[in-house]
């Protein structure tokens, strides 16, 4: 709960972050609220169980006219069970991803390439049969993001984005049993200040 505040308390209050941002904040290029659908392509011992999976994010981000932007989003992500593993009647893996990160874009145009590296929790839940003992589990895992994407301007306060991330949600590591993917996604943000 005191985690989930701290976010909050970003995600709300951009002058409360350390000083040397706050500084900055005053020279804000620009901030946004940010929405996203993406697929994940399940990679590695995960994908046995759970092959691909979908969800979707929230979000609002900073972007600094040194390049430099501060990202925070939630979302929900669902995946489907590989038929083969045979997990039981109606089986479940859903997370929900809480991180913050940050982007460092190589342009500041109306086309805006951009390197991203995010990390947090997330909460996970799954629900299934595994070697004839049903397991209904929900966890607290770490997990983190890093990719590529574009973000380009459509008119002056609307902007699409399109990205790809190498994305792991730490189950378990040390079989390494981890719900990693590749993730492709198209978002929408609206600005809300310069």
């Amino acid at each position: 709960m005191k985690i989930l505040s701290v976010f909050l308390i970003l995600f709300l209050c951009p002058s409360l972050l350390p000083a040397q941002y706050a500084a900055e904040s005053e020279n804000v290029c620009q901030s946004y609220l940010t929405i996203q659908g993406f697929g994940i392509n399940s990679l590695g011992n995960f994908k046995e169980d759970w092959k691909d999976g979908a969800g979707g994010y929230v979000g609002y981000g900073l972007i600094y006219p040194s390049h430099w932007g501060l990202t925070f989003q939630t979302g929900y992500i669902t995946f489907k069970e590989n038929a083969e593993a045979n997990l039981g009647t109606d089986p479940s893996f859903t997370i929900i991803p809480i991180m913050a990160g940050g982007r460092y874009y190589i342009l500041l145009d109306r086309v805006r390439p951009f390197l991203t590296a995010m990390s947090g929790f997330n909460l996970v839940s799954e629900k299934s049969t595994r070697e004839g003992h049903a397991v209904d589990e929900f966890l607290v895992k770490l997990g983190f993001q890093i990719g590529v994407g574009v973000q380009v301007g459509l008119f002056s306060n609307l902007a699409v984005e399109v990205a790809g991330k190498y994305n792991s949600h730490l189950l378990n590591p040390n079989v390494p049993y981890n719900a990693t993917g590749l993730e492709y996604g198209v978002a929408l943000n609206w600005t809300l200040g310069r």
